[in-house]
């Protein structure tokens, strides 16, 4: 590995120097989920849409990977910005994996960073979503109580029928760490379910036309994503908003 890294060094110098050498000095590491795998670092937030250079198997040597606008790795695949990763994921030259070598004696003696993690809420966290079915957004909704009474919402996001849902992850970006998932949702009848990795039930609400309205708090502090799930027939399923509450870092 040593000796293929020195005859490449020239020819890779250009790409290796626009590449930023990060190399974790706390707990970090791969994660695989049904979409793929990602990196989880809470400290600095998991990598989206850049190259990382990374040492997962701890050998003393990074290999660089790239990651997506969702945060996953890329593999066996040409990269947007032109470069081959392998079936790892791992950045290749005429096949030959690219390295960097990491001093693991080194990185112990370095001291974790102090952390001061506050509570906050990303008000919109719609950029999470990666796929929905029977899903769209509306403003200027008048919703008919069964007092008679009315609610009245400048804008709303809306599932329909047994297959509408909403997949979004719920992975530590941007500094921000996802705890809670909240929603205000609107429905005279149906189910909605909230499933988190691989397909795991994690809560489901009952709704009908004598309790339309309700405030859902759903724990997803362990789950790299969720599914958001109606099954409520010709019906509709309204959600004033959705929220994630979490801890943004400081330091």
């Amino acid at each position: 590995m040593k000796k293929h890294f020195k005859k490449l060094a020239a020819a890779s110098l250009a790409f290796t120097a626009a590449l930023a050498l990060t190399f974790p000095s706390y707990a970090a590491g791969w994660v695989q989920s049904p979409q793929g795998w990602w990196w989880s670092d809470e400290v600095n937030g998991s990598p989206v849409s850049c190259w990382r250079w990374l040492d997962g198997n701890g050998d003393g040597w990074a290999e660089c990977y790239y990651f997506d606008h969702y945060g996953y790795m890329a593999e066996n695949t040409t990269t947007p910005d032109g470069y081959q990763v392998d079936a790892s994921g791992a950045w290749v030259v005429d096949g030959v994996v690219q390295t960097v070598y990491q001093d693991p004696s080194a990185q112990d003696q370095e001291e974790e960073p102090e952390e001061v993690w506050v509570d906050t809420t990303e008000e919109n966290p719609s950029y999470r979503f990666f796929e929905t079915d029977h899903y769209s957004q509306g403003t200027n909704k008048t919703l008919n109580l069964s007092d008679g009474s009315t609610k009245f919402w400048s804008s709303y996001l809306c599932l329909t029928g047994y297959d509408g849902f909403i997949k979004m992850d719920v992975k530590t970006r941007n500094k921000f760490r996802p705890e809670t998932l909240v929603a205000n949702v609107y429905s005279t009848n149906g189910t909605l379910t909230i499933y988190g990795d691989d397909d795991e039930e994690l809560e489901s609400f009952e709704f009908d036309y004598e309790d339309s309205i309700r405030e859902i708090a759903v724990d997803v502090s362990d789950q790299s994503s969720i599914t958001i799930k109606t099954s409520s027939g010709p019906h509709y399923m309204y959600f004033q908003y959705l929220k994630l509450e979490g801890q943004e870092r400081y330091q």
